[in-house]
């Protein structure tokens, strides 16, 4: 006597005992893929923003260093502790 197999019904059996886990691969897939476009934004805006910056900063001129601006506080800061008190009346 030959068993009858109802292929019919074990595919639609395994098919939905590995559905799910598809699903959830795909799903994940779909994640990682919006988390490295959101990385991608998120670098390209940092870059953006960074250039903006440099480019709103002044641009100190040929005969200025940072170290002249550092002198020069400190010279007025001494100009004013030098400076002769007023007499009391």
């Amino acid at each position: 006597m030959t068993v009858q197999r109802d292929v019919g019904l074990q595919f639609a059996l395994v098919k939905e005992i590995l559905e799910p886990e598809a699903q959830k691969r795909q799903m994940e897939d779909k994640i990682k893929a919006v988390e490295k476009r959101n990385n991608l934004l998120l670098e390209n805006a940092a870059r953006m923003e960074m250039h903006a910056y440099m480019q709103s900063r002044p641009k100190p001129s040929p005969n200025t260093t940072s170290d002249n601006s550092l002198t020069q506080l400190s010279l007025s800061f001494l100009d004013r502790t030098l400076s002769p008190i007023p007499a009391r009346k």
